[in-house]
C-alpha cells in the first residue's frame, strides 16, 4: 500500500494466494464495478462468514460492514482514500492481518451482497 500512495494510484485490487473466483465471476464484476457506493474507501469483493449464526442476506448490491460483521476476504479493493488508515492499522499493529478489525476501521467499508472471491 505504500507503493500505491507514492504512486498516488486512485485504487488496489488485492487477491489472496487462496482467492477463487465464483461462477460468473468476470460478469458480475463489471457489474458491480459500477455500483461501487461513492463513499467507498474499502469494498470486500468475497467474504466469510458475514453476520454470523443469522441467515446471509443482504441489500443489493453493497452492504456497509459494521465491526464484527465479518470475519475474512479473500480480495478486496482499498481505495486511495483509505490508504492512510489501512498503512496506520498496520504500523499499529504489526502482526495484524486483514481480518474484520480493519475492514470496519479503514474507513467507509462495504462487502458485495454475493461475493466474486472465496
Amino acid at each position: 500500500m505504500k507503493t500505491a500512495k507514492i504512486k498516488d494510484l486512485p485504487y488496489v485490487c488485492v487477491f489472496e494466494d487462496d482467492a477463487f473466483p465464483c461462477i460468473d465471476c468476470a460478469k458480475k464484476f463489471s457489474r458491480y464495478l459500477d455500483c461501487i457506493p461513492y463513499d467507498a474507501d474499502f469494498v470486500l469483493l468475497g467474504w466469510s462468514n458475514y453476520n454470523r449464526g443469522k441467515k446471509q442476506r443482504f441489500s443489493a448490491p453493497f452492504n456497509k460492514i459494521e465491526q464484527r460483521d465479518i470475519s475474512g476476504s479473500h480480495s478486496y479493493i482499498l481505495f486511495k482514500s483509505g490508504y492512510d488508515k489501512y498503512l496506520e492499522f498496520f504500523e499499529e499493529n504489526p502482526n495484524g492481518r486483514a481480518d474484520n478489525n480493519i475492514f470496519a476501521s479503514v474507513g467507509k467499508s462495504y462487502v458485495l451482497n454475493y461475493p466474486l472471491f472465496i
